[in-house]
C-alpha cells in the first residue's frame, strides 16, 4: 500500500506567499501605503515623537563642532531615512518579550542606533552645516547637485 495521493499532481501551485505587510514599511520602501489617506503623515508623526520625546533627550549631548546636531533634522532628507530606519528597529527589537529576546536591546544600540547617530553627527555629515553648539545653530540645508547639462 502507498502513502502517495493518486488524485494529487507533481504540478500543483504553492500556496501564494504573502507580500510585505504596509504597516512594517519604510517611508522610503515602495510597499508603504502611500496611497492611505494620512498613512506618511501618521508615520512622520510618529517619528517625530520618537526622536524629540524619546532619542535626542536620551542619546544627542554635547553638541559641538566635532559632533553637530540639527534642531531642524526633519528638513534633512538623509537625516528622516536613517532616523525612521533606526526607529523600525527599535520597534522591532526593543521588545525583550518578542522574537529579539533579552539581545534585543543590545543590538538595536549596537546595530541601528550607534552607526545611525554616527553618521548624523559626524563632523563631516549632513548636520555639518546646521548646529555647532548648543548656543550656536546656524541650520543650513545641504547644496543641491548642479542639474546634469542637457
Amino acid at each position: 500500500m502507498s502513502d502517495t495521493n493518486p488524485t494529487s499532481t507533481s504540478q500543483e501551485k504553492e500556496p501564494a506567499q504573502p507580500g510585505p505587510r504596509a504597516d512594517l514599511q519604510h517611508v522610503d520602501s515602495p510597499y508603504f501605503p502611500h496611497h492611505l489617506l494620512g498613512a506618511e503623515q501618521a508615520e512622520v508623526d510618529k517619528l517625530v515623537t520618537w526622536v524629540e520625546e524619546y532619542l535626542v533627550p536620551t542619546f544627542v549631548y554635547a553638541v559641538r563642532q566635532d559632533q553637530p546636531w540639527c534642531p531642524q533634522w526633519i528638513e534633512h532628507d538623509d537625516a528622516v531615512t536613517f532616523l525612521h530606519a533606526a526607529f523600525r528597529a527599535f520597534q522591532d527589537q526593543i521588545n525583550t518579550e518578542g522574537r529579539s529576546g533579552l539581545t534585543g536591546p543590545s543590538t538595536w544600540l549596537h546595530h541601528h542606533l550607534l552607526p545611525t547617530l554616527k553618521y548624523l553627527r559626524d563632523p563631516q555629515g549632513p548636520f555639518k552645516r546646521c548646529a555647532r553648539s548648543t548656543s550656536k545653530v546656524e541650520h543650513q540645508l545641504p547644496e543641491q547637485a548642479p542639474a546634469a547639462a542637457e
